[in-house]
């Protein structure tokens, strides 16, 4: 059974991508605004916005033992992100 938990106005452009943490405390969300954002899922609310691509980004992904999180993007850059501290790494 399927049911609507939550809905948060995430970015400025279409979300192109989620990927949850291992702990599923935290997921993220990527768009075509450039942006990655890191949620917390219980609360509903963006933590952090993790900037830096020159294009959409299309693809999000998080470690699954680290706590890092992949993005790709149209601009054919590839990057690795710490959320702790907010930096590509």
């Amino acid at each position: 059974n399927f049911n609507h938990v939550k809905a948060v106005t995430a970015h400025r452009e279409s979300v192109r991508g989620l990927s949850f943490s291992s702990s599923d405390l935290k997921f993220a969300s990527c768009s075509d605004d450039t942006t990655i954002k890191i949620w917390d899922f219980k609360r509903g609310v963006s933590e952090q916005t993790l900037a830096g691509h020159g294009s959409d980004v299309k693809a999000v992904d998080w470690h699954p033992a680290k706590a890092l999180v992949a993005s790709g993007s149209k601009d054919g850059v590839a990057k690795l992100w710490d959320p702790k501290n907010n930096k590509c790494v």
